[in-house]
């Protein structure tokens, strides 16, 4: 049985962060309207950290779950082979809120947010989604 020695390239330099991206926060956040069934999908880049919280605030009268994934290319996509999915998927119960913390380090995370039972709110409720990458 041998050694073989690979090579290890860079996905892109485009992607590289500088040092400095390094220890300042990260805060992010985005939203949807709930009223469908469909996948969101929230793409973003750790800028060099690898300690993050997800959150998401769920005001509609359906429960929803949420899925983190770790990635290699802002591009790729759930199934991607440089997409990997981080821990269970974890549910918001009805007008609720929840999180998960993640040590696990990517350059890049898809956050996935679904209802099983599409909302029916009169007026349509608005989903946000929280990204924290607050320490390095």
């Amino acid at each position: 049985m041998g050694t073989v020695v690979e090579t290890v390239s860079p996905l892109s330099t485009r992607d590289a962060v500088h040092y400095r991206q390094t220890i300042e926060p990260n805060v992010l956040s985005g939203s949807f309207t709930a009223d469908d069934t469909d996948n969101h999908d929230f793409k973003f880049s750790s800028r060099g950290k690898s300690h993050l919280t997800v959150a998401v605030d769920n005001p509609a009268d359906q429960g929803c779950t949420f899925a983190l994934y770790g990635m290699h290319s802002i591009s790729d996509t759930v199934g991607s082979v440089g997409t990997f999915p981080i821990g269970a998927a974890v549910t918001v119960a009805t007008a609720s809120k929840g999180y998960e913390t993640c040590a696990d380090g990517f350059p890049f995370y898809l956050l996935r947010v679904v209802y099983a039972v599409a909302p029916t709110d009169v007026p349509k409720k608005t989903t946000t989604m929280y990204a924290d990458f607050l320490g390095a």
